[in-house]
């Protein structure tokens, strides 16, 4: 059985039920305990959203991606044809891009990796990808019954690119991408994402 260290820790911390009285107030101490634990959590979840939001504003202004404070930060450099092989060893036609995120090189992918995997769907749907393999899948081409049917994530990678100062996602799809203008790099213009058109 594997061990919660973090239980762990905190049931040696908690004090033994002969310190108190009755069993009551040893009670009435785990509650107060467990409210404060909660609001230490709400507060720290907060705190890191905030962050999160700043970090990704940041990104964007520095990208020239507009509304700075509505844009999701996620743009994709490039989309090239790749062959790849499927788990029969067969040559496919695939589809490998870069996709760059708002998050800060500097901060440790496992820091992160939470954060962009949540993000990441609604991305997806926007670019015409339309499923995504578990993370224990990562990098099986798909097996497909006849005729190749919506366009699957099948293969992906973490980098961070210390000159860009960003993390990016190296990308690999059954499929071509559908790349709106508010998901492309910024070419000297402003990019409304409401209707995809530059200003």
């Amino acid at each position: 059985m594997v061990q919660n260290e973090f239980a762990d820790d905190l049931l040696d911390a908690l004090p033994d039920r002969s310190e108190f009285e009755t069993r009551e107030e040893y009670l009435a101490y785990l509650c107060a305990t467990v409210r404060k634990s909660k609001e230490e959590v709400r507060r720290a979840k907060h705190l890191n959203d905030n962050l999160i939001r700043i970090m990704r504003e940041r990104a964007n202004q520095q990208r020239n991606l507009r509304p700075k404070k509505d844009h999701d930060g996620y743009i994709v450099l490039y989309s090239q044809q790749w062959q790849d092989r499927d788990g029969n060893g067969q040559t496919v036609k695939a589809w490998k891009s870069l996709l760059q995120t708002p998050y800060d090189a500097g901060i440790s992918y496992t820091s992160l990796l939470d954060t962009i995997r949540k993000d990441l769907y609604p991305v997806m749907a926007d670019l015409g990808i339309y499923q995504k393999h578990d993370e224990e899948h990562n990098g099986a081409y798909p097996v497909f019954d006849g005729d190749i049917p919506q366009n699957i994530l099948y293969k992906w990678f973490y980098r961070a690119n210390f000159r860009a100062g960003l993390w990016e996602m190296e990308i690999y799809t059954t499929d071509n991408l559908s790349v709106p203008l508010a998901r492309q790099p910024a070419r000297n213009q402003q990019i409304d994402i409401k209707n995809g058109k530059g200003k």
